[in-house]
């Protein structure tokens, strides 16, 4: 449980790419379904039918994580515990001397007649820096300057969750 000192902010892409990836799974468990049906129904070998059903249907299963994934990406930042980043591939919990900075940056669209989106990007102290999937700002391609003000406002709003250090 979190303490009442810590804020969640959660993915506003609630029927983007999340919501686009998660209509194949179904698609898939029909196919699988489908070759688990047709020895019995056209007398083809269950040899080929049986794995081929089982590759769709793990197809199937991983574009139903990553669908659930995406559409739960969050950043949890707490006072005293730190920053939990949830992303579309991993999770990270970081304390706060982990973490140097956070900044805006930019990450690629995913369509290719889209510049780059506004995403608040946390500097680690090894080296790498991580983009924070949940808080990709995207309004299309005329707001982009409110998009990145918006990035520039988030990246102050987590700065305060910082501790301060205490003065003797």
């Amino acid at each position: 449980m979190a303490p009442s000192s810590a804020r969640t902010y959660r993915s506003t892409d609630n029927g983007g790419i999340g919501g686009f990836v998660s209509i194949f799974p179904a698609g898939l468990v029909v196919c699988g379904i489908a070759f688990l049906i047709a020895p019995f129904r056209w007398g083809t070998s269950p040899a080929i039918g049986v794995p081929v059903a089982l590759i769709f249907f793990a197809a199937a299963y991983g574009l139903w994580r990553l669908s659930r994934r995406l559409r739960q990406a969050s950043l949890t930042v707490s006072s005293t515990d730190g920053v939990t980043i949830v992303n579309a591939g991993r999770r990270r919990d970081l304390k706060w001397d982990q973490v140097l900075r956070f900044r805006p940056g930019t990450v690629a669209a995913a369509s290719a007649f889209r510049g780059e989106i506004p995403v608040v990007v946390a500097d680690l102290s090894d080296g790498t820096s991580v983009a924070i999937d949940a808080l990709k700002v995207d309004h299309g391609r005329f707001a982009a300057d409110k998009d990145h003000a918006r990035v520039e406002q988030l990246c102050k709003q987590i700065e305060w969750y910082r501790p301060k250090p205490v003065r003797a």
